[in-house]
């Protein structure tokens, strides 16, 4: 039996990791051992810890850089990255390195991650085996050159500077660098876990999307119809 890791470094609420589940539930199946790593363990215990996974923090604090500063809204995924600390080169080295000793304490025998960019270029050039998971937004075509523009403006930040921090984050670690900053998603493998008419990249796409990950969702009328909805944590019944 193994240890594997399943990881969600961002995201209000419960989407990320709910998607999580039907994969901690085949590992189970598997006769391996399911630890979720997530930044709001409280939050999602009732649904975790209630079906039986063990459930932990991550070796770090997931934050915005500035926090109280209201952001401007994200023009590439590049945006977003350096909103939650690629564009501090200090704060990505010790977010890297946290992973890097969360590894070595925990010997995983692979990992599982959706919408963790930390998590993703710690395992860049070494590591246990990744599987990169989500929904088209978050999980963009890693064998692009760089990000493209989701609407027509000007991106935010210097994709090249957030790609220089990652690659010294890299180097001073013994590993290779990216030559791309979409290069730290492939991972072992990766899977788009969304529906292609909701992704913002499907004209990128080398891999087409599997679609969602089956949940445990019962629905009081008899319908074959599949649905796919996304609510904020702090939405009322949302759990209900």
């Amino acid at each position: 039996m193994g240890l594997i890791l399943l990881v969600a470094e961002f995201g209000g609420g419960f989407g990320h990791v709910r998607r999580l589940l039907p994969i901690a539930h085949a590992i189970r199946a598997r006769g391996h051992r399911a630890v979720f790593l997530v930044p709001n363990p409280q939050e999602v215990s009732s649904f975790v810890v209630g079906a039986g996974f063990e459930l932990a923090a991550l070796p770090f604090e997931p934050r915005m850089v500035h926090p109280s500063a209201p952001q401007p809204v994200a023009v590439t995924f590049g945006d977003i990255l350096a909103q939650a600390g690629f564009l501090d080169p200090g704060l990505l080295a010790a977010r890297v390195r946290a992973w890097d000793l969360q590894f070595a304490a925990l010997a995983p025998l692979a990992v599982v991650c959706e919408h963790s960019p930390f998590l993703c270029l710690a395992n860049y050039g070494g590591g246990p085996p990744l599987l990169v998971l989500g929904h088209g937004f978050i999980l963009p075509p890693p064998s692009l050159s760089r990000f493209p523009e989701l609407w027509a403006a000007r991106p935010l930040y210097s994709e090249t500077q957030l790609l220089e921090n990652a690659a010294h984050a890299c180097i001073q670690r013994g590993r290779t660098a990216p030559h791309a900053l979409p290069e730290i998603f492939s991972g072992t493998r990766h899977a788009v876990t969304g529906l292609s008419v909701l992704d913002p990249y499907r004209e990128h796409r080398v891999e087409v999307a599997v679609g969602p990950l089956a949940l445990d969702v019962a629905f009081e009328r008899d319908s074959r119809d599949e649905l796919f909805l996304y609510l904020l944590g702090d939405a009322p019944q949302t759990l209900d």
